[in-house]
């Protein structure tokens, strides 16, 4: 019962076509991603872009379609899905980080 996971299919077992990819979610705003790792230390839940000669702060997607916090960003099948629709995505991401939860 200490794993989770068990109980959930994997990140993998998901249609993707039924997902936007990160590029078109909240992981791309910079002010957001900022203050998650403000909050977290987390510089490896997200990557430094510099473009045009601005530089910005995302989310980091390691298949395009999933953020993955510390507790599985070594073994992506540790993940528990969790879908939240754009709502609350900095908060979860917060959670996750903060907590050592497995969510994806």
């Amino acid at each position: 019962w200490t794993s989770a996971a068990r109980y959930f299919d994997p990140p993998s077992s998901v249609d993707k076509s039924l997902l936007k990819p990160c590029q078109e979610t909240r992981l791309m705003i910079s002010q957001a991603m900022k203050h998650y790792v403000e909050v977290t230390a987390d510089w490896d839940g997200v990557e430094t872009v510099t473009a045009e000669g601005t530089t910005s702060i995302r989310g980091r997607c390691w298949d395009g379609y999933f953020w993955y916090p510390p507790a599985c960003r070594d073994d992506a099948s540790k993940c528990v899905i969790f879908f939240t629709g754009g709502w609350n995505l900095e908060e979860s991401m917060q959670k996750a980080a903060g907590w050592n939860m497995p969510l994806s």
